[in-house]
């Protein structure tokens, strides 16, 4: 997504107020090249058969109050809250049945995280909604400072928002990323094989979608997590560390034969260690590869 806005962002990740988004390669392809802007069409019934009014108002206060209660984190899905950050955005409001799914996704992906890399990592709201806007552009999520955006939107009109959640699963651990992160950007540079200049800084606008979505899906390159990495710096340690937590098997995998990538991730997991106060160790890594970190997890590790 972020190759798709107007303005220029080429340091970043070396500033915590710095602002960063993420695009879904081919679903905003398709979306945008729909000629859709804001407004989604409502999902038909929007599942609110599955609990009433007030049922769906408790399970969404029941979960935001285990989100501030166990990370103090604030999740805020009240668009008419969204904080002024010195860029234009556009929002529309989610259903009660879109805010409670949105929840249950993001308690689940939370719990793979100790409360303390939470908390050292600086985060202190997310904010969800139905569309999102930046800056005059479709984008799917972006981070700024110690808060980030997910809009469930473009997962809701091209996917079955309820059937999968890989989207907003990915969002959500790449967002993270971006406000955790504190790696040195010249040091990680200096990982590549053409240092700096192997990043692109930002996408060429006057491609057509089609050729867009070939530039950015063609095969991944020696040294990154996808191709969406060669945007920056940032990027690519956000891309590399949303696969170590979504996919850590593949990322494991292709560390076995990749040198660069090898070494950026272990910088990623070094990160990862120190913000979690050690707990994010290599029996962390074995135990998410094997599938068995759950809500219980930290609790119950040695």
């Amino acid at each position: 997504m972020e190759e798709n806005r107007k303005f220029n962002n080429t340091s970043v990740e070396s500033s915590k107020k710095s602002l960063m988004s993420r695009r879904h390669f081919l679903k905003l392809g398709i979306f945008a090249g729909a000629g859709a802007v804001l407004g989604y069409p409502k999902i038909k019934n929007e599942i609110l058969n599955i609990l009433d009014e007030n049922g769906l108002k408790e399970n969404i206060k029941s979960l935001k109050n285990f989100l501030y209660s166990n990370y103090n984190l604030n999740a805020e899905l009240d668009i008419s809250k969204i904080p002024s950050i010195g860029h234009s955005i556009k929002s529309e409001s989610t259903s009660l049945a879109e805010q409670s799914e949105f929840l249950i996704w993001i308690c689940k992906e939370i719990t793979k995280y100790p409360l303390d890399f939470i908390k050292n990592s600086g985060l202190k709201s997310i904010y969800c909604t139905k569309a999102l806007e930046l800056d005059g552009t479709i984008v799917t999520s972006f981070a700024y400072g110690n808060i980030f955006f997910i809009s469930i939107g473009l997962y809701g009109i091209l996917d079955n928002l309820y059937a999968s959640h890989s989207g907003v699963t990915e969002d959500f651990h790449h967002e993270l990323f971006h406000v955790a992160d504190r790696i040195n950007n010249v040091e990680w540079a200096k990982l590549n094989e053409k240092g700096d200049k192997v990043y692109m800084r930002t996408w060429q606008h006057n491609l057509s979608w089609d050729e867009l979505y070939k530039e950015l899906t063609t095969s991944r390159p020696e040294g990154f997590a996808d191709r969406y990495g060669l945007k920056n710096e940032g990027e690519d340690k956000a891309t590399i560390a949303m696969m170590l937590m979504t996919d850590p098997v593949r990322a494991f995998s292709l560390a076995e034969t990749d040198l660069v990538f090898s070494k950026k991730l272990e910088i990623c997991k070094k990160l990862f260690k120190e913000l979690s106060d050690g707990k994010m160790d290599e029996v962390f890594w074995k135990d998410l590869s094997l599938g068995n970190v759950g809500k219980d997890y930290w609790q119950n590790k040695k």
